[in-house]
């Protein structure tokens, strides 16, 4: 069950509300100012909230008189919960509403505070607690907007097998889910073996970047080097992963282990004449095609359980659409024509095909 209800925007609003409260508590020796976040499309509104008392109802006086018409708000706060041995932990409590919707959705993250552990430490992953109903009337005259623009991404393979992966998103918690998406699915992939092991991550620049973006990013590296998947991986490939993860070309994460290559010769390699995208050894699959085989190929992949968020389908698709494109050939049942964007990865310029790939649940 969908604890949202398909509201993929309301999704997205939470999780940034919890990296957010995240980033501001993780080298902080006092407790977390509540705050309440108003949505009116993509404006966004930050309010910090008076501390003691209740916040939930302050929040929620201020969320029902709010002459900002937004449609969508969340309050976050510092509370305590029982863990699975019934002992009370620190935890940040998020909920989130859409007015349009009669029930919101509850989130806590347990948490160890730096004051004491010592060093600040998420415990576990999100909990879905429960969903709440809307505090006040749904208001029937604002208009339902329940869809979010998915983390564009492309992916590189080069001829040593080392990995980069290109993300944009002015939503720091919808890169870092599309970042886990992406590495899971490369070390789980049947041709997994045939990775170097290394990730370079680069992130497009955009004007919600700052040093809560930096961090969100900085943190879902750190966490996926000790994800079962990656860590499986090594096992069995008795191989090192290491992580390289950019913002423009401010590297906000250094390579998780020593390499024997250093920063200067992966930028090289990202721009060698002898590297090939994936996308590009996918078109040249698809270029001797005819157009009744690429019809076919076409149907096939439309027709895969789940295709939207399938990375491999995703990429198959794009360099497929190219293919018509370059000969004049229109897709089958499609209107929509893709067009190609620039994307900076460390000094290289690439003119690179969007690929969109869904964004998953939001416990992974």
């Amino acid at each position: 069950m969908d604890p949202f209800n398909g509201n993929n925007r309301l999704q997205d609003n939470v999780m940034y509300a919890l990296d957010w409260a995240i980033f501001l508590r993780h080298n902080i020796s006092d407790a977390l100012i509540p705050f309440l976040f108003e949505w009116k499309g993509e404006e966004i509104y930050k309010n910090m909230l008076q501390p003691g008392g209740d916040p939930e109802e302050f929040a929620y006086r201020l969320a029902k008189k709010s002459d900002r018409n937004g449609d969508q708000f969340v309050v976050g706060y510092e509370g305590m919960l029982a863990d699975e041995n019934e002992q009370k932990k620190d935890a940040f409590i998020i909920k989130g509403y859409d007015r349009t919707q009669p029930n919101g959705v509850f989130l806590a993250q347990l948490f160890i505070p730096k004051e004491k552990g010592g060093t600040f430490l998420l415990i576990d992953k999100p909990m879905l607690i429960g969903t709440p109903e809307l505090p006040f009337a749904i208001d029937p005259d604002i208009p339902k907007n329940y869809q979010s623009d998915d983390v564009y991404f492309n992916g590189m393979v080069l001829n040593n097998g080392d990995q980069v992966g290109i993300f944009s998103h002015p939503n720091p918690s919808v890169v870092a889910n599309g970042i886990k998406r992406y590495l899971r699915s490369k070390v789980s992939d049947e041709k997994s073996k045939q990775l170097s092991g290394k990730f370079e991550l680069s992130v497009a620049p955009n004007e919600s970047g700052g040093t809560f973006y930096n961090y969100t990013l900085k943190r879902t590296v750190e966490e996926e080097l000790e994800n079962p998947a990656l860590k499986m991986w090594e096992n069995r490939n008795n191989k090192k992963i290491s992580i390289t993860c950019k913002y423009g070309d401010e590297i906000v994460f250094p390579e998780s282990t020593e390499s024997n290559d250093s920063s200067t010769q992966s930028e090289e390699n990202l721009s060698a004449s002898n590297a090939k995208t994936e996308d590009q050894l996918l078109v040249e699959k698809y270029s001797p095609w005819d157009k009744s085989q690429l019809d076919a190929e076409f149907f096939r992949l439309v027709s895969i359980p789940n295709a939207r968020t399938n990375i491999d389908c995703l990429k198959q698709m794009s360099a497929l659409i190219q293919v018509y494109e370059s000969n004049g050939w229109a897709t089958p049942n499609t209107k929509n024509q893709r067009t190609p964007q620039k994307a900076k990865s460390g000094c290289a310029s690439i003119i690179l095909w969007i690929i969109v790939i869904g964004i998953g649940s939001l416990m992974a």
